[in-house]
């Protein structure tokens, strides 16, 4: 006789919804385009439905969720850190993830949508300038040469793109 929980696809979708709202904040913690995150948060849905009879009892979903999202995630950044030629150790990567998985919240969810509302409406130029700054190995200096800024505009500029997008988040929380 087989004591494996039966999983229906209605049950899955349920308990999938309730635990989307952790799951997003989760992988937008760790990848900052809001399109890479959302197709990663589908491919960790699918490849769960897909694996479902793996899961040993209904109360591990979320936990066993969570280790399908942390491993496409770095599978994620692995391919971001080879297309860059910069990688990190996968200790490295553990004790990063063990890090997050701490400090995710659902009320993160807020803030990362507040941040993509703020950003889309920075110019490109400034989108690009923030982007490139949050790239592994890549100065201000380097930013300002090709930019053709100089190396302290550049500075000031990313200071002053960080604190407008700061004001931006802060006025989207008190008015919703």
């Amino acid at each position: 006789m087989n004591n494996a929980p039966q999983y229906t696809q209605k049950w899955f979708e349920q308990a999938y919804l309730a635990v989307r709202p952790k799951l997003r904040a989760f992988i937008r913690s760790v990848i900052f385009s809001a399109e890479d995150s959302e197709d990663v948060l589908q491919e960790v849905a699918a490849i769960a439905w897909e694996k479902i009879e793996k899961l040993r009892s209904k109360e591990q979903f979320q936990p066993w969720l969570f280790g399908i999202a942390k491993n496409r995630v770095m599978k994620y950044c692995t391919k971001i850190s080879k297309q860059r030629s910069r990688s990190l150790s996968p200790e490295a990567m553990e004790a990063l993830w063990s890090e997050r998985a701490v400090s995710v919240e659902v009320s993160q969810e807020s803030l990362l949508d507040a941040l993509q509302n703020c950003l889309s409406k920075l110019s490109a130029e400034n989108q690009s300038i923030l982007l490139e700054r949050h790239q592994p190995s890549v100065t201000n200096r380097m930013i300002a040469e090709k930019h053709g800024f100089s190396e302290s505009k550049t500075s000031r500029l990313i200071n002053t793109l960080y604190a407008d997008l700061m004001k931006c988040i802060h006025n989207i929380q008190e008015n919703s």
